[in-house]
C-alpha cells in the first residue's frame, strides 16, 4: 500500500513511517525540511507544509490513504 505521511519529521511520523517500512508499504513522507526524512528504498520525500495545502497535492496522488501526524 502507499500511503502519505504528513509530518514526518515529528516523534509520532517518524515513527508512523518506521512502522510501514519495515511492513514493506511505501511511504510519500511530507516535511517542511524534506532534508531531515531518513532515507530509505520504500520512502519517497515530498517538500510539504499542512499550513499551505496546495503544497500536500503532489505527494497525496496515488496513495491508498494518509496520516495526517
Amino acid at each position: 500500500m502507499r500511503v502519505a505521511v504528513i509530518g514526518a519529521t515529528g516523534v509520532l511520523g517518524r515513527n508512523v513511517m518506521r512502522y510501514l517500512v519495515a511492513r514493506d508499504h511505501t511511504v510519500h513522507a511530507v516535511a517542511r525540511t524534506p532534508t531531515n526524512v531518513p532515507n530509505h528504498p520504500n520512502v519517497k520525500i515530498f517538500r510539504g507544509d499542512i499550513l499551505e495545502p496546495d503544497t500536500l497535492a503532489p505527494a497525496v496522488i496515488g496513495c491508498e490513504t494518509r496520516s495526517c501526524i
